[in-house]
């Protein structure tokens, strides 16, 4: 450890050289600590967390970031090892949207690294390969798309192609999709991958226009005949989450979902005999099923069986895994998504030499202001 006498013997025997002391990004000139101090509960492995770039994050300037952040990266806590990590927005006048993949997030003290500013750097290949979204995940869409097809961000690449009018809109998470609730959705395919035993998870954020009978978020049907189903998550008319799954119906208690509101809602399959219903971090209710039904069926983002049943409202962030989540990991989910700043908090952006960058002025008079401004770095001298 540097600093402790076995370390100062190892420089002096010449066994430690400076290549073997340097992190993967000393080379780059900017950092900035990312603390998500706002968990506290138990671990969780491999956990993709959202880190946000914008006036959040104190003396960051976008410009001293390549072209599409090729340059960014993120390590761990010792600044030793580089973690994956995927884009969903890169708004350069605005809030950017990063998943980071956290290798182990527990307690109130986790952080990790996020570093920029490095001529000649290109993006790795695991940004868009799936894998920041390997602890499990079968499909995840972030739903960003304008007139793009849906991308999958997970390994599986189960790309969605939208049908009717489903457009692109302001979601809870950057940018989403929007069902006007007739033929409104976003198929995305058949693949094996899909095809899940138990357990599952199922989630989203959802903010409906209105509330309609069977109101599919997410689900696997039979190409839209309504002839069987594999899985299926809804939001009912009366204000409940409500699922199909192993051959019957399956339903939350009332929680009161309402039009106009954002939830994040998940439905889950332990393979102990319970599905289990979750709101906003929270589970609302379970109920039990009888067996997995996993016919070769599409996978449907607003709608099902036929038109009538389809979602009115905004999809955004739907996510399906071949695991039963824990309580700790949902509320995860929904905390850094819902509140990210009483989640994260971001330290202010480091730099090699005297900086300061400007901020808005106040006190404005007519003949006077308070000109404002942080040092994002002294160059080695003191902080004035």
């Amino acid at each position: 450890r540097p600093g402790s006498a076995l370390f100062a013997a190892a420089c002096a025997a010449g066994l430690l050289s400076a290549a073997a002391l340097a992190g993967p990004f000393d080379t780059w000139s900017y950092k900035s600590k990312v603390t998500f101090y706002g968990y506290g509960k138990q671990a969780l492995t491999n956990f993709p967390a959202l880190v946000m770039f914008g006036t959040n994050m104190p003396a960051m300037q976008y410009e001293d970031f390549l072209a599409n952040a090729a340059d960014l990266r993120f390590a761990d806590s010792n600044e030793s090892a580089e973690l994956y990590y995927n884009i969903d927005e890169w708004v350069t006048n605005g809030t950017s949207l990063v998943w980071v993949q956290v290798p182990r997030l527990s307690g109130t003290n986790t952080y990790v690294w996020a570093y920029w500013g490095k001529i000649g750097a290109s993006k790795p290949a695991y940004t868009t390969n799936g894998a920041t979204w390997t602890a499990g995940y079968r499909g995840v869409w972030h739903l960003n798309e304008g007139a793009a097809p849906c991308l999958d961000s997970s390994t599986n690449s189960n790309t969605g192609t939208k049908s009717g009018n489903t457009a692109q809109t302001t979601g809870k998470v950057g940018k989403a999709q929007t069902f006007d609730g007739s033929g409104d959705y976003v198929d995305c395919g058949t693949a094996v991958n899909l095809d899940m035993g138990l357990p599952r998870t199922v989630s989203a954020w959802i903010r409906p226009s209105s509330l309609v009978a069977y109101g599919a978020v997410v689900g696997k049907d039979s190409q839209r005949t309504g002839a069987s189903y594999s899985y299926m998550m809804c939001c009912n008319n009366d204000g409940t989450l409500i699922s199909y799954d192993s051959g019957a119906w399956r339903s939350s208690p009332n929680v009161g979902i309402s039009a106009g509101n954002w939830y994040h809602v998940t439905y889950l399959t332990t393979g102990n005999g319970w599905i289990q219903f979750y709101v906003n971090g929270q589970r609302v209710g379970s109920n039990t099923w009888g067996h997995a039904d996993n016919a070769a069926h599409n996978v449907y983002i607003g709608s099902w069986y036929t038109s009538g049943y389809d979602f009115n409202g905004i999809i955004d962030e739907v996510r399906i895994a071949s695991a039963a989540r824990s309580s700790n990991w949902i509320w995860a989910c929904y905390r850094s998504q819902a509140a990210n700043g009483a989640f994260t908090r971001y330290g202010a952006a480091s730099y090699p030499t005297l900086t300061v960058v400007s901020q808005p002025a106040s006190s404005l008079k007519v003949r006077s202001a308070r000109l404002n401004g942080i040092v994002g770095g002294t160059g080695g001298g003191p902080n004035p």
